[in-house]
């Protein structure tokens, strides 16, 4: 039986979400039974997730919501750098994976985990204070 109210909940998740969709593939076997293949998708990510359940789809969804990333595309970040320097540099692409959200970056080799970074160069110095304040 399909559930409407789940895809429906499933879809309103995925809007949240950008550059999410999901598509839901019906097989009919030889035993007249139906098997459902549901294939979650994100641009800029070749790698796509399979689910046998909407329920797990849904489980997968809210997780990728509390996860959500702060910034997007285009966006400018600030970071420290390997050489302990403070950058600021455009991001390239925003990839999910295990519920960490890494940030690639034009012109940069390797990528910024999205809790390392920062909107501004202000915001960037303050949490650096904050942290030796910490360490007391």
């Amino acid at each position: 039986m399909i559930d409407y109210e789940k895809i429906e909940k499933a879809r309103q998740l995925c809007a949240e979400l950008p550059d999410h969709w999901f598509e839901i593939s019906f097989c009919q076997k030889r035993d007249d039974s139906l098997e459902i293949e549901i294939r979650l998708c994100h641009s800029g990510c070749d790698a796509n997730l399979y689910y046998k359940t909407i329920d797990e789809l849904i489980e997968k969804l809210e997780n990728l919501a509390d996860a959500q990333c702060n910034f997007k595309v285009d966006d400018t970040i600030w970071f420290v750098g390997r050489d302990a320097k403070i950058q600021s540099m455009q991001i390239h692409r925003i990839q999910t994976n295990g519920g960490q959200n890494k940030i690639t970056l034009h012109d940069f080799e390797g990528f910024v985990d999205a809790e390392r970074a920062y909107h501004s160069k202000e915001e960037l110095i303050q949490a650096q204070i904050d942290y030796w304040h910490s360490q007391r």
